[in-house]
């Protein structure tokens, strides 16, 4: 792997996909942004969850951006008791 360019940082990203009850129209992406960083816990926050949201119920597919490797493996292993 190359060398970063100056002022470069490395990002771990966790991707992962729900399916919610509702529609998409209705589908709160801030309160559910909130949610997801709160069962994360303290490492995470709103702000660094990406969402796509689609029809078929309200399909979701969240990337969790973490600056480190240890943050996104304490991160896939709590999704992982979560569901």
């Amino acid at each position: 792997m190359p060398p970063l360019s100056p002022g470069g940082t490395i990002t771990y990203r966790l991707t992962t996909s729900l399916m919610v009850d509702g529609a998409v129209e209705d589908f709160d992406q801030t309160s559910f942004k909130t949610g997801l960083a709160s069962t994360l816990g303290g490492s995470v926050s709103p702000n660094d969850i990406l969402l796509s949201v689609g029809a078929g119920s309200v399909q979701v597919n969240a990337t969790i951006v973490y600056s480190s490797n240890a943050d996104a493996s304490t991160g896939l292993s709590t999704l992982s008791s979560a569901t």
